[in-house]
């Protein structure tokens, strides 16, 4: 009787997860780094940034570490602006 009760409180509380993540999707931009809002929270570092590719309406930014992608469709204006004012300022990383 208690385990179907706990499987649904699971299922509820990972469903709210998501549904946080999906609409308050934002990114933050900082002076040395940009981050994206999910449960893990990827963070890249600016020194780190090797590659920066926009594909449509993703950009991807590529370390030795890990590939940060950004969907730009979930983003307001002002974000927008912010994160390609990012993009043109990255001092180590070749655009593509």
């Amino acid at each position: 009787m208690i385990l179907p009760i706990l499987y649904v409180a699971q299922a509820i509380i990972l469903y709210g997860i998501y549904y946080y993540c999906k609409v308050n999707k934002y990114i933050m931009i900082g002076k040395d780094y940009i981050q994206r809002n999910s449960l893990s929270k990827p963070k890249v570092y600016v020194e780190d940034v090797l590659k920066v590719r926009k594909k449509g309406k993703i950009y991807f930014f590529y370390t030795n570490k890990r590939t940060l992608r950004i969907n730009t469709k979930l983003l307001d204006s002002q974000a927008l602006l912010e994160l390609e004012v990012f993009v043109k300022h990255l001092p180590n990383a070749v655009s593509v």
